[in-house]
């Protein structure tokens, strides 16, 4: 994630923000930005790519993502960010700094997700570059290698737990077995 957002960092430039709006109609700069996006998105492996705009009155919009309009996943310039993301959209607002690897399991399966700022030349916050990777498979993996190594640990308790168990009664069991062959002697009558 880090090495896309340094990637962009060195073929955008970010003050093209401020020529785009809801209502903006899209241009050749617009869609050059888009094909960096697409190109990164499909070089890198990630699901999602995507810049996202701080409006003025303090709204986030999706600005461009790696997903043409034919597709499903396709958010057009404008789209206002998913109540779902308005807490991390914040956070970046008031830390100014990246949150890099989040882990989230929505709508799209596991992914790890990274938010880096985006500021202008006086440090101002701008906008935010967003990758998400899906890691369904590592996920997977993860889960059945915990059930795994649970069920490996359970018969491993379950054998330890025996084999005390027959410790244990093995010495109760002797001094009791002593003791009745004793109690017996003694209700014969021998004293000895």
């Amino acid at each position: 994630a880090q090495l896309v957002k340094d990637y962009l960092q060195t073929q955008v430039d970010f003050s093209i923000l401020d020529q785009y709006n809801e209502e903006s109609e899209i241009d050749a700069a617009y869609l050059d930005l888009k094909q960096v996006i697409m190109n990164l998105k499909a070089s890198s492996g990630a699901k999602f790519v995507y810049i996202s705009k701080l409006n003025a009155d303090g709204s986030w919009i999706y600005f461009v993502d790696a997903y043409t309009d034919e597709s499903d996943l396709y958010t057009p310039l404008g789209t206002p960010i998913e109540e779902d993301y308005v807490g991390i959209y914040q956070q970046i607002e008031d830390q100014m700094e990246a949150i890099p690897g989040t882990f989230e399991n929505g709508d799209f399966g596991p992914m790890v997700s990274s938010y880096f700022p985006v500021l202008d030349n006086q440090g101002t916050l701008i906008g935010l570059i967003g990758t998400d990777f899906d890691i369904t498979k590592e996920y997977e993996g993860f889960i059945q290698g915990f059930l795994r190594n649970l069920a490996l640990s359970l018969v491993f308790f379950l054998i330890a737990a025996t084999a005390l168990f027959l410790y244990v009664r093995h010495l109760i069991h002797q001094p009791i077995q002593q003791l009745i062959a004793a109690t017996s002697k003694l209700s014969d009558g021998d004293l000895t």
